[in-house]
């Protein structure tokens, strides 16, 4: 059933997307980045069996899930601006400074899966 957070596809009605609101649910979505990270080669194999950037534990960040009849099919990670800054700055650190400069509200897009 939907709620103010959720959204049932009119096209896949057994398909919620939702904000991960429980530690099961970020579970399973770290869980499912880790598996399809692995299988493209994008990490190491480890013991926890789970991708988690720091990032994804700020109270600026949001874990969207898609779940299939109560289990997690995809996920991403909306990382809001905030006290780590962004994941993109490794590399685009005079881009993102710029905007920030011109006062632009910064948001990134991460761990899909």
């Amino acid at each position: 059933m939907a709620t103010a957070s959720s959204f049932v596809s009119r096209e896949c009605p057994d398909v919620t997307i939702k904000i991960a609101a429980t530690r099961s649910e970020r579970e399973a979505a770290f869980r499912l980045a880790y598996q399809s990270y692995l299988r493209a080669g994008l990490c190491s194999p480890c013991a926890a069996t789970l991708r988690c950037t720091p990032y994804q534990l700020l109270p600026s960040t949001d874990i969207v899930i898609a779940q299939l009849r109560g289990e997690v099919i995809s996920t991403l990670s909306l990382v809001r601006d905030g006290e780590l800054g962004l994941p993109m700055e490794t590399i685009y650190h005079g881009e993102v400074a710029s905007r920030r400069a011109a006062g632009k509200r910064l948001a990134e897009v991460s761990c899909l899966a």
